[in-house]
């Protein structure tokens, strides 16, 4: 890895002990990596994907092998740096997914890019389903 990029496992949250709950901090949490090239990745920021990575995408997560999380800069639109998202998600089926989002933030683009996954996850397992 160069001195610009970063990459970094989260573990999955500890399942709530005691009788089944829908909680979602109960749900598994799908395996993924963020990999950051050139864009700031603190513990906090760690800690907002998750969660919203949990919110958005944690019940499709019995049928994702894989998700990683690419965060970049992309250029320049006027006069603000533009960040890139990708988001590729391997399900237990084989299918590979990836969506890229752009926006100034890292966090808005990894808001839109989630959005996005979870609207073509939801389309791509009715359609498994039905074939």
């Amino acid at each position: 890895m160069t001195n610009l990029e970063s990459s970094t496992s989260l573990p999955a949250p500890i399942p709530a002990q005691g009788p089944e709950s829908v909680d979602a901090c109960a749900r598994p949490a799908p395996p993924f990596q963020v990999k950051s090239f050139g864009v700031a990745s603190d513990a906090t920021t760690q800690a907002y994907l998750l969660r919203r990575l949990l919110a958005k995408l944690g019940k499709f997560a019995q049928h994702i092998k894989n998700l990683e999380i690419r965060l970049r800069p992309s250029g320049w639109l006027g006069n603000a740096p533009q960040i890139s998202c990708c988001l590729a998600v391997t399900l237990d089926g084989g299918a590979q997914l990836a969506v890229e989002r752009f926006a100034f933030a890292p966090r808005e683009a990894f808001d839109h890019a989630t959005g996005a996954t979870e609207r073509l996850l939801r389309r791509t397992l009715q359609r498994l389903r039905h074939s």
